[in-house]
């Protein structure tokens, strides 16, 4: 994968109208300098030069085919007050268009949070600020219904604007903790949106329980799209019989899901998003709130969502620490070794910078020894061992939807990640 880079190192900082268009969610630092690092291509913006002496000489070089627009982070933190929350994200606010009434609600609820649960708040704000910011990115292509989002009109001029079938470039949310696969990721892209067909969401990087990611690379065809099952009609949260995806690091909301999803917010108040305890308020992550409302909104047969399968995006190492989710960071990492393991893949066909490529393979030989990788702090969860031969997977329709079985299954690595 390196070598098939190093061989288009000579065109790298060559961009294109036809680009992949990467809006990133990112709040500066390290996780900034390797988003940078893998897909900026301007020279006055960033150099293999500068890569190396942020990340080594062993930094492998820009991955071509994308075009980086920066999304900023909303820092959850300081979001403790109505006052806050429109001094940090007052733009989100008013796409949502809280009443004045609400919007003091929103603040009260916002003082009583955990730290925790205001990180969890900014990154759903962030997010929204994203998905806005790639719907603004759409406004000229050429669609039959507002349903469309994600594909970046290409510029034409005036005495052009008359050609039938002009060319989209396709875009999609992601967030600084994600590493694309080294070769062909941006043909990737483009194959998976030109087969998606629209959908509600599109992942093109994923996490789920251990039997959805079987399924989905069991289910894996030439297209490389898979249809993602609705959960049974009594499966009730948080009992595990579900086949929501976690992670909002590699996707694409459709116009008509990011428009529901905003009415939503405004009439199941503060239901939906916030839900108070008594000494604390949880909030509903980014991943859960699309996927729950494109099912309640659009009918359990009616939305669609769709995975890259394998994916195009991964969730990095944990060099660089999660902002949310620290406890978790080797259980993801470990479960994302078995999802690239399920496609034939391992981490050298993913771009990594030379630390996290070292850790990966510490993680590697400390597994072969039977030590189980060095976890970080406050990580207490111990992969189980992968289930006996013959042990039942998830069944497939034929449309290549998922199914679950109501049947107990031993886990493998990749249910050491836990919902919150």
């Amino acid at each position: 994968a390196m070598a098939a880079l190093d061989s288009g190192k000579s065109k790298s900082h060559e961009t294109g109208a036809n680009d992949v268009t990467l809006v990133a969610i990112t709040a500066g630092g390290p996780r900034k300098h390797a988003l940078l690092a893998q897909f900026e291509r301007d020279p006055a913006v960033w150099s293999p030069a500068i890569s190396k002496k942020a990340f080594g000489e062993g930094c492998p070089p820009t991955v071509p085919g994308f075009a980086l627009v920066l999304s900023p982070a909303v820092p959850g933190e300081a979001v403790r007050s109505r006052r806050r929350a429109e001094a940090v994200a007052g733009d989100v606010l008013d796409s949502i268009g809280w009443s004045d009434a609400q919007r003091d609600a929103f603040g009260g609820l916002c003082a009583k949070m955990r730290p925790e649960n205001r990180r969890v708040l900014g990154c759903v704000l962030a997010n929204l600020r994203a998905a806005r910011t790639m719907l603004g990115l759409v406004g000229d292509c050429h669609e039959e219904t507002p349903r469309e989002c994600g594909g970046v009109a290409t510029p034409t001029p005036p005495e052009d604007a008359s050609v039938a079938g002009r060319r989209r470039r396709p875009a999609l949310i992601v967030e600084d903790n994600v590493r694309v696969v080294a070769v062909d990721a941006a043909a990737r892209c483009e194959a998976a949106f030109l087969d998606a067909d629209a959908p509600d969401l599109l992942y093109l990087g994923h996490l789920a329980h251990d039997d959805t990611l079987r399924a989905m690379a069991a289910a894996s065809s030439s297209s490389g799209i898979v249809r993602l099952a609705s959960p049974p009609a009594d499966a009730r949260p948080g009992s595990g019989v579900n086949h929501e995806l976690w992670g909002t690091y590699a996707y694409r909301p459709s116009r008509r899901l990011y428009e529901a999803l905003l009415e939503a917010l405004r009439t199941d108040f503060p239901r939906l998003l916030l839900k108070e305890k008594r000494r604390d308020v949880e909030v509903t992550p980014a991943d859960k709130l699309w996927q729950r409302v494109a099912r309640r909104r659009f009918g359990v047969s009616q939305p669609t969502i769709l995975c890259a399968a394998p994916p195009v995006f991964y969730r990095m190492p944990p060099v660089l620490p999660s902002k949310i989710h620290r406890k978790y960071d080797v259980g993801y990492m470990r479960a994302t070794t078995h999802q690239l393991g399920l496609h034939g893949l391992t981490w050298d066909d993913v771009w990594l910078t030379p630390d996290e490529r070292r850790r990966v393979h510490d993680d590697d030989d400390d597994d072969d020894s039977g030590g189980g990788g060095t976890p970080l702090a406050g990580d207490d969860v111990t992969p189980p061992p992968p289930p006996p031969p013959g042990t039942a997977t998830a069944p497939l329709s034929a449309d290549c939807s998922l199914n679950r079985e109501r049947s107990t299954t031993t886990a493998t690595a990749a249910s050491v990640v836990t919902e919150e």
